[in-house]
């Protein structure tokens, strides 16, 4: 759902009483968002978004991430010109879903200008006589030759859609003359009237109700929509369907919905629709770029095991090689100088063709059939031993994984990205080492629990914190958390065990399994080392299982 005109006017209106406001620093975090971080007596997280998608800007109750590894140019000249600057005041050209911040230095007055227009979205800086500095998605003639966004050039605005009246001088008649062309009168409105959204039409209509549409019925409603300030309403709302899913957010009552919900404050509404269903990632960027590494990286092994297992490879074949030296050293003095074939009778008696290399003597074509009967024959050996590295490969590259979708920070992403390079997997630099705050440490009735969120972090709960006799816990046949008991030989009590279990079943890939899932347990001293694997990949024996019903519930104790 985009944001419209009225949103827009409402959300500057309401952000206005915390202005002026000091830039206190500027990041990037994605491709084409950029967050603020402003003091006007409290601190605000401010996203300025050009998505095609979800363009937006809003206060986010979070603070906001640096998402990409190498930042925009626009980056740059934000923090160089904004960095320190005054935010003194936000304006809205008429019946556009534009906004332009306007900020102050000692030296200068610089604009920025959000344009929220779905797919031709953009985040500008102009100067204070409207040149372009620099935009996060730079336009140019080729793409558009009425309107280039690029340094150095002068800004103009997007040009007015040509046959659309502004909703305060709305010719009616023309307007309504074209209803038999629409199926409903929501996408007349839309199609003919600046400023309304699909959302905005279809509100239209559902107070219009069973009436007429004609200029005396629609006018008043429009008038409370756009008509003076005391008319004009910003009643933020959230609406829902029949069955209490929310659909769509407004800054007036939604009485198209099944239920209309008043919430305080357009950007609440805003955060709350974009938070609907889904958590806040503040390092979605970051973690789609590593999770984009991993794919690739799995992609490119799982091809190299299903070639070797479509390698066939004929021990008849590799032995012919050894027979064909054997028999061209015993038959060497029918070889003639020139010759690049004899045939000789094999060792069963049947005639045989064996060609060879005319410019090498006898002796050497026959220790070339050796080198490669040799050669073959460590093949054929060593192809089991390359398929099971491959193998524990990508059991690893799933542990990382599910370490990806687990990470709660940073460098807990980070984490997982350098392990691409340490493997050789990446030919890029590792990201700075931060720490990613260790394993979870728990106390339940005085039993102490340790839970591992990464490969290794596993690899230090399961070999370094714990000892031989503690109970050792991890989801079945999943990629996961391991987590210890310190018991050391004692039997710990059923609801510690349950706790425990809950935190295998909760900190693994199968988090998202509502319908329950295994969990094992054993003796730390029963878990080994996958030979030649990597940190944290074992195997065990020894174990019980049980059941945990809902893996999605966080652990509480």
């Amino acid at each position: 759902m985009n944001i419209d005109y009225l949103t827009l006017s409402c959300w500057k209106d309401e952000t206005k009483k915390f202005l002026p406001a000091r830039v206190q620093n500027i990041l990037q975090v994605d491709d084409l968002s950029i967050g603020m971080e402003l003091y006007a007596g409290q601190r605000l997280n401010l996203l300025l978004s050009a998505h095609p998608q979800n363009a937006r800007v809003l206060f986010t109750p979070y603070k906001l991430r640096r998402g990409v590894d190498k930042p925009h140019t626009f980056l740059s000249l934000l923090r160089s010109r904004l960095k320190g600057a005054r935010l003194v005041d936000i304006q809205q050209p008429p019946w556009e879903r534009i906004l332009n911040f306007i900020f102050e230095t000692d030296e200068a007055q610089f604009i920025l200008v959000a344009e929220l227009m779905g797919r031709y979205s953009n985040l500008i800086l102009l100067d204070e006589n409207k040149v372009v500095l620099e935009a996060i998605k730079r336009i140019h003639a080729h793409q558009n030759r009425h309107r280039v966004i690029l340094p150095a050039h002068p800004y103009q605005n997007p040009p007015m859609p040509k046959n659309r009246f502004a909703p305060d001088t709305v010719n009616w008649e023309s307007v309504l003359a074209h209803q038999s062309e629409e199926k409903t009168l929501a996408r007349l409105l839309s199609k003919h009237l600046l400023a309304t959204s699909p959302t905005l039409a279809r509100e239209i209509e559902a107070r219009l109700g069973e009436n007429a549409p004609t200029s005396e019925a629609l006018e008043p409603i429009i008038a409370a929509f756009f008509g003076s300030s005391e008319e004009k309403q910003c009643h933020p709302s959230l609406g829902y369907d029949n069955e209490s899913h929310l659909i769509a957010f407004a800054p007036y009552e939604l009485k198209q919905c099944a239920r209309s919900e008043s919430i305080e404050g357009i950007n609440e509404a805003i955060l709350q629709y974009n938070e609907h269903g889904q958590t806040a990632d503040a390092y979605a960027q970051v973690r789609k770029q590593t999770g984009a590494h991993l794919q690739k990286i799995h992609s490119r092994i799982d091809n190299r095991i299903r070639k070797m297992r479509a390698q066939k490879i004929d021990p008849s074949k590799i032995t012919r090689l050894r027979e064909n030296g054997e028999l061209l050293l015993s038959y060497q003095f029918m070889v003639q100088r020139g010759m690049s074939e004899i045939e000789v009778p094999d060792y069963e008696g049947n005639p045989r063709i064996i060609r060879f290399n005319p410019r090498l003597s006898p002796s050497d074509n026959a220790q070339v059939f050796f080198k490669r009967y040799n050669k073959a024959q460590r093949a054929i050996k060593g192809l089991p031993r390359r398929m099971r590295r491959e193998e524990a490969h990508l059991v690893y590259l799933e542990q990382l994984s599910a370490d990806l979708s687990l990470a709660s920070s940073r460098p807990q992403i980070d984490a997982v990205y350098n392990a691409l390079v340490e493997e050789g997997w990446l030919k890029e630099k590792k990201r700075s080492k931060s720490p990613d705050g260790g394993p979870l440490r728990f106390e339940v009735d005085d039993w102490i629990i340790l839970v591992g969120r990464s490969a290794k972090q596993n690899e230090q709960v399961s070999f370094k914190m714990s000892s031989p006799e503690d109970h050792w816990l991890h989801v079945h046949e999943k990629p996961g958390a391991h987590v210890i008991i310190k018991s050391n030989g004692r039997e710990a009590p059923e609801n510690v065990v349950h706790f425990a279990a809950q935190c295998a079943a909760h900190y693994s890939s199968a988090r998202q399994q509502k319908s329950g899932v295994q969990v094992n347990i054993t003796r730390r001293k029963h878990i080994r080392h996958i030979p030649g694997g990597h940190p944290g990949l074992v195997t065990y024996r020894n174990s019980d299982s049980l059941w945990v019903d809902d893996p999605t519930l966080k652990p509480q104790i």
